[in-house]
């Protein structure tokens, strides 16, 4: 969610540390990469010791979440920015929007209501940004 908001904290509320926030929002995501990479390791090895591997359900959002995330950290640096232009800005945003949607699914249990309410307070933070960039461009409604 850090890497998610940074931009959009940023925007909506300039200062010191939300600009700290923006600058360091590389880490933060490298961050969670590290953190969900561990995560992949203790499930595989989880249903290696149940005799469940490869698991059973492959192909699910999941495995789109590990592809983009691998994605996202391989080109995590200046010169992929670079080489990748638009390309990469693509790419970065789709793969956030991809993990905000798969955390943010509905569920039952309070753990799974929690996410799904952080992940709508995080996208609406994110279009009222939005919103707010381009009433500073002076842009018409349909633009941007």
């Amino acid at each position: 969610m850090v890497t998610f908001m940074a931009s959009s904290l940023a925007t909506l509320f300039p200062g010191p540390r939300t600009k700290a926030l923006l600058r360091d929002r590389r880490w933060w995501g490298l961050g969670f990469a590290a953190c969900f990479a561990v995560h992949l390791v203790a499930l595989s090895v989880f249903n290696w010791r149940k005799g469940d591997f490869p698991p059973v359900g492959l192909v699910d959002p999941g495995v789109l979440a590990y592809a983009l995330l691998l994605a996202m950290v391989l080109t995590s640096n200046g010169a992929a920015q670079r080489a990748m232009g638009r390309g990469w800005t693509w790419l970065h945003r789709t793969g956030m929007w991809v993990f905000l949607l798969i955390f943010g699914q509905p569920g039952t249990g309070l753990i799974a209501m929690t996410y799904t309410l952080v992940s709508m307070s995080a996208a609406c933070l994110r279009i009222a940004a939005w919103w707010q960039r381009k009433r500073r461009l002076g842009l018409p409604a349909g633009a941007m």
